[in-house]
């Protein structure tokens, strides 16, 4: 098993993959499923960051949790300034169906046409 260590970390840390496949699972929202270890979110679920990179054996995961990010949307479009955002259970984010079980993010731009949103992640 690989080893992992969150000494030190800012920001993008690498965590445990659990059931993360490389080149299918960049750039969807992650949240912690046990410790030091990042899941697919399903719907509903708050996110931690955005799988950045994840590893040829599928072990480990670089996750993006700073910074500006673009990811699909589902639903109805994001509100520019602050909305709050979940995973939608399909690799993307979306309004949570019950307003305050997600997080606030400061949305930049929302692109219809291609069901897009930027963001800080925070």
């Amino acid at each position: 098993m690989p080893i992992v260590s969150l000494k030190g970390i800012k920001e993008n840390p690498t965590l445990l993959a659990d059931s993360l496949t490389r080149g299918t699972d960049e750039g969807k929202p992650v949240k912690v499923s046990a410790n030091k270890t990042a899941a697919l979110c399903s719907a509903e679920d708050p996110f931690y960051g955005i799988i950045e990179s994840i590893s040829e054996d599928n072990a480990v995961c670089v996750v993006k949790n700073t910074g500006i990010i673009t990811v699909g949307y589902t639903g109805a479009a994001p509100t520019l300034n602050y909305d709050e955002l979940i995973g939608d259970g399909s690799g993307g984010v979306k309004a949570p169906a019950v307003a305050g079980t997600g997080k606030l993010y400061f949305v930049l731009n929302v692109d219809t046409t291609n069901t897009e949103v930027t963001f800080d992640l925070g």
